[in-house]
């Protein structure tokens, strides 16, 4: 207020400084300059302005704090900016040009983890799946496709919580996509068995997370999938190690359930393996060149897993029998034409398959022993 009145006192001085004779004379334009420097603002300092604009960068960077923690606290965090990701997938594919190189693989892989530690996030976890699964430019050498699928359950671990949905699916469809290869099967079957023990930690984790890893290995298996033989054989391959593992978390959680007396728990848990050991005993009658796998998988299910395969006995008493007593492909030096009259390709024995059936012949006689007199046992034949 102050000094709008020293402005208008001064504007009014000049006024009454001039005539109105004068006013049109060339002196109103020293009158016009000095009223329109006074009513101009004064321009600040090159320090006002800097200081003023610290101030405003600092009140937006702590909005900006503000705003990250309360996204942080709802399992959120910072929107990835385009750059960062494309710096991300650059360094992606880095790391997979060094795991094709004998030299430089061991810092391929250091490289991998310390992406997965401290660059991939959880908003940026889609993309970095993506990338490491494309078909465009795959990993080509064997070692190399080997450590990156052994990455795959530490990837898991870091992300446990947010692994679930799409990008759960992809991960398993590279997975099996893999298996095309077969020197890759056992390193395809250790990450399956990695992401078990990773995602069940609890009970409540068996029923959620298991029968999405069995569907994935077992869709190859089924009729007009359009899966190759290497695919459909580490598919069953793959699929006998995640058993192993799955029934010894499944006898854990049983002892647990036990000693609780959670009669609900144990409920899951056994209808869970049942319905598993269903769908092994329907892919087993289709799949007659994996029965090694799959009457390995089906002796463990006898074995270890309870009362599950009770309804099963018999037929895989048939099959077993069949397999040992049944006639077995010639060798490659004979040629029996006879042998193929009936249209059917006969069943190769070899040592791996006559022991596995074995194997299962005497789990299901000492489950028969163990069951009650009751339709669908196989007690009385064996």
């Amino acid at each position: 207020v102050t000094m709008t009145q020293h402005r208008s006192e001064d504007v009014d001085a000049g006024a009454r400084e001039l005539s109105p004779d004068d006013f049109f004379s060339g002196d109103h334009l020293q009158f016009m300059k000095r009223s329109r420097k006074q009513s101009r603002p004064p321009t600040p300092s090159v320090a006002t302005q800097v200081s003023h604009t610290r101030g405003v960068l600092r009140r937006i960077d702590a909005a900006e704090r503000e705003n990250l923690r309360s996204r942080i606290a709802q399992g959120g965090g910072m929107r990835p900016r385009a750059e960062d990701l494309s710096k991300l997938q650059t360094a992606v594919r880095q790391a997979m040009d060094k795991l094709e190189k004998n030299h430089l693989r061991a810092q391929g892989v250091t490289e991998f983890k310390g992406l997965i530690e401290h660059r991939v996030t959880k908003e940026s976890l889609a993309v970095f799946v993506k990338e490491i699964s494309s078909t465009r430019q795959p990993v080509a050498s064997t070692k190399g496709r080997a450590e990156l699928v052994l990455l795959l359950p530490i990837l898991v671990l870091r992300f446990r919580e947010v692994v679930e949905g799409e990008i759960m699916e992809r991960l398993l469809r590279y997975l099996v996509a893999v298996l095309r290869h077969v020197d890759s099967h056992g390193a395809v079957a250790q990450a399956f068995v990695g992401i078990w023990e990773v995602l069940v930690a609890a009970p409540d984790d068996f029923a959620r997370v298991f029968p999405e890893l069995w569907k994935s290995l077992m869709r190859p298996l089924r009729h007009g999938s359009g899966a190759d033989l290497h695919v459909k054989g580490g598919s069953a391959h793959v699929l006998f190690a995640l058993t192993e593992a799955v029934l010894v978390t499944y006898k854990k959680f049983l002892a647990q359930a036990s000693s609780l007396e959670a009669s609900d728990r144990c409920g899951d848990l056994v209808q869970s393996v049942s319905t598993f050991a269903d769908h092994v005993v329907a892919c087993t009658k289709l799949n007659h060149p994996f029965h090694e796998q799959l009457i390995a998988a089906a002796a463990e299910l006898v074995f270890e897993g309870g009362d599950c395969m009770g309804p099963h006995l018999n037929f895989l008493t048939d099959l077993c029998s069949s397999v040992l007593l049944g006639r077995s492909e010639a060798p490659r030096a004979i040629d029996v034409p006879e042998w193929a009259a009936d249209g059917q390709k006969p069943v190769t024995l070899t040592r791996e398959l006559a022991r596995v059936a074995c194997i299962c012949l005497g789990c299901a006689r000492g489950r028969s022993r163990l069951a009650d007199d009751t339709p669908g046992t196989s007690r009385g034949r064996l």
